[in-house]
């Protein structure tokens, strides 16, 4: 079992910062990305139907 790692914890990159200001960015970024990418295809599909 894993725990959770919440924004005030240190990182677990052995940064020495607080997950919000390293990490966490990071990962929101590769998440938001991800989720336009899916919707581009969407969009693609819908359009040729």
């Amino acid at each position: 079992m894993t725990l959770k790692i919440q924004r005030n914890d240190s990182c677990s990159c052995d940064s020495g910062k607080k997950y919000k200001k390293c990490c966490m960015v990071v990962e929101r970024d590769q998440m938001v990305a991800g989720i336009n990418r899916r919707e581009g295809v969407q969009h693609l599909v819908a359009a040729h139907v």
